[in-house]
């Protein structure tokens, strides 16, 4: 059958499909035009559209008008982001309507004034195109019709598609920790430069935290030639820097086994190749801990695609198991999106491990991956946390330490509060780019906005440093960046210290909660919602 195909190819059709969920009055009208010039309409598993390229790859694109835009840039529209990301090779944001600048930076779009400012944006816009996402800008509904056609015959021309390709510039969850220093350039270049160097050399940053996370996907984000790559191999991340806290390396799977990254899977002949080579690299960084080769799968799959990732991630573990890194933990990751998926992913894993005399226990911690994408929906994301957690328990493994993959902030306070021990997140530097300062509740303003500081940190006790964070008219934006993200990093610190007084003491972790959440309604009743919960589990028990 295949061979026919092969000799047959003019018989593969080549689609270009409408959501068929568009439910506003425009949309409709959008959908009913291009079904008029042959547009098919389907329910879109991301994004708004999608057609085929003249080689039968699949583009994306997600409409947004200028309102929508703005409305969404407080998180829903990063999560339909990661979705396209996920989902297609060829992605397009494409934002249709008229905006302008008015007096002050603030944005003018139909509605008025907006509180986002221009330069809040189009650095977000900036941050996703660096993701891979590229942008379209159309005036009218017309205009985007047309447009849309126009996208579509010039995809269809080879030239538009072969030559490029599509690398995910970085893991957006951690930190570039160790690709780029050399022998003459310790800290190397990009955005993560400063910060690694002021981490690691100024005494009153360097003690924040104990401990740093990164992916083994630095060593391939960068053009890198063979004598440079044996270079950064010599040496541990510990040896680089003189840096004595624990160091926990992430395999990098989500970015090396998409289609973006398809050339690094087929240089390896086998699965077990790839797995042997992920494991070398994560001994070469000299982790502390490290965790198996997963494939994260995006909540909204089919379950068919999510169950073929879950089986390579499970065969990832037994490998690991039986290829174990001599002085290094090595956490388990566990996949799901609701309490069945979990349970079952866990059994799954367990029941591998049996065959093998061996049982969940051979693994010195858990890790819980996939959350990203649903980040800011705080219940599911307790919901998913309490049936790992509750797994964990019925097999007396709840003394095992439990990471979350990606998630920070305020979800510091409200996973720990349910029993996770460790996290990992970018937010005080994605916070300090957009010039946000974050307060002891956890909430951020604009560090303009500040005549003195809020705190007694010692980067906000250094005059010097305040008055670099508030300059806007630094020689170089990382200059100015540096500080505002290590204060960041000093309030969460603060935070982490909190619940460990907190849980330490016994005290009221409730009333700490409503404490920091004081006046934000929505949080103000997903605190109670996740109250409820936690009563009822303690009632079952």
């Amino acid at each position: 059958m295949e061979l026919e195909q092969e000799t047959i190819p003019e018989l593969k059709l080549r689609y270009k499909i409408v959501d068929s969920r568009e439910p506003d009055k425009e949309g409709a009208e959008l959908r009913s035009k291009l079904l008029e010039v042959g547009w098919q309409q389907q329910r879109c598993i991301a994004g708004d559209f999608w057609f085929h390229t003249g080689d039968f790859q699949r583009v994306g694109v997600s409409r947004k008008t200028v309102d929508d835009f703005i409305r969404s840039l407080n998180g829903h529209l990063e999560r339909e982001l990661d979705a396209l990301i996920e989902h297609f090779p060829f992605r397009i944001l494409l934002l249709e309507g008229n905006w302008k600048r008015a007096i002050g930076e603030r944005i003018v779009s139909s509605r008025g004034l907006e509180y986002h400012t221009w330069s809040m944006a189009w650095n977000f816009i900036r941050t996703w195109q660096d993701r891979g996402v590229t942008i379209e800008l159309t005036t009218s509904l017309g205009h985007t019709i047309m447009r849309l056609k126009e996208l579509f015959a010039y995809y269809m021309k080879p030239c538009h598609t072969g030559g490029l390709t599509h690398k995910v510039v970085g893991d957006s969850r951690v930190m570039s920790f160790f690709c780029g220093g050399t022998q003459k350039s310790r800290f190397g270049g990009g955005p993560y430069r400063a910060i690694k160097e002021d981490y690691l050399t100024k005494q009153h940053t360097s003690m924040l935290f104990r401990g740093v996370i990164t992916s083994i996907t630095q060593l391939y984000d960068f053009s890198t030639s063979k004598e440079r790559m044996i270079e950064y191999l010599s040496k541990t991340i510990s040896e680089w820097f003189n840096y004595d806290g624990i160091v926990f390396v992430d395999s990098g799977g989500y970015r090396l086994l998409s289609k973006e990254d398809s050339t690094f899977v087929s240089s390896f002949k086998t699965k077990k190749a790839m797995r042997t080579h992920i494991q070398e690299r994560q001994r070469n960084f000299g982790a502390d801990i490290y965790v198996p080769l997963d494939f994260p799968a995006a909540p909204t799959m089919p379950i068919d695609q999510k169950k073929e990732r879950w089986k390579f991630s499970i065969d990832s573990h037994i490998f690991s198991v039986e290829n174990r890194l001599d002085n290094s933990l090595l956490y388990a990751v566990i996949h799901g999106h609701d309490k069945k998926e979990v349970d079952n992913y866990i059994k799954k894993l367990e029941d591998r491990l049996v065959r093998r005399n061996l049982d969940l226990s051979v693994f010195d911690g858990f890790a819980i991956g996939g959350l990203v994408p649903v980040k800011n929906n705080y219940l599911k994301v307790a919901k998913i946390f309490d049936s790992v957690k509750q797994n964990l328990l019925q097999r007396e493994l709840g003394n095992k330490p439990i990471h979350m993959f990606g998630l920070g902030t305020l979800m510091i306070p409200l996973l720990s509060w349910r029993g996770a021990d460790t996290f990992d997140s970018l937010s005080y530097l994605y916070a300090a780019i957009h010039r946000r300062y974050l307060l002891p509740n956890l909430t951020t303003i604009r560090i303009e906005k500040l005549k003195k500081p809020e705190c007694q940190c010692p980067i906000c006790s250094n005059e010097d440093s305040w008055k670099i964070m508030r300059n806007e008219k630094t020689k170089y934006a990382y200059h100015r960046v540096t500080p505002l993200a290590m204060h960041n990093l000093w309030v969460l610190q603060q935070e982490v210290n909190e619940i460990k007084r907190i849980i330490r003491e016994e005290d009221d972790f409730t009333k700490h909660l409503n404490a920091l959440t004081s006046g934000n309604s929505r949080l103000t009743r997903i605190i109670d919602k996740l109250h409820q919960m936690k009563l009822s589990d303690n009632d079952s028990e």
